[in-house]
């Protein structure tokens, strides 16, 4: 559920520009605003219908992801949450690093294959120690095994 939060929002959004544009229809008091009724109900039609689409396939393929710990950085600014992933049949097994970002974004920091448990150490406010890698969370530094 949280994970297609940002889809949700702007599911959200489309409906509400597809109710505005039909709303439209009715205003008689500009010329352009039938056509802009009409561009604005397709234009959302084909984002709801994009997004739905999008967010099936997303919960369809993604796998099962469960929660193996959470860690803050000693100055409490970086919050990492790393997760086991299994794909079943369509991949592999592995360690997943996420970083929380402003209000629901997450970024993907840290992905190893082939891996069950995960050792982290951090080094300072911003540098982790993921087994044995070492990333500077500061520069963006990413790293996919």
């Amino acid at each position: 559920m949280a994970d297609c939060l940002p889809f949700y929002v702007i599911l959200l959004f489309s409906f509400l520009t597809l109710t505005l544009g039909v709303i439209g229809f009715f205003d008689k008091t500009i010329r352009n605003a039938k056509f802009r009724s009409r561009f604005t109900t397709i234009f959302s039609i084909i984002l709801i219908f994009v997004l739905f689409i999008t967010m099936l396939f997303t919960t369809m393929f993604s796998g099962a992801k469960e929660l193996l710990t959470t860690v803050h950085s000693p100055d409490g600014k970086y919050t990492v949450k790393f997760y086991h992933t299994d794909a079943g049949g369509m991949g592999t097994f592995g360690v997943l690093g996420e970083l929380n970002g402003p209000l629901w974004f997450k970024k993907k920091i840290y992905v190893e294959k082939r891996v069950d448990q995960v050792d982290i150490e951090w080094k300072d406010n911003h540098t982790i120690l993921i087994n044995n890698h070492k990333l500077d969370l500061r520069k963006g530094e990413t790293l996919f095994l």
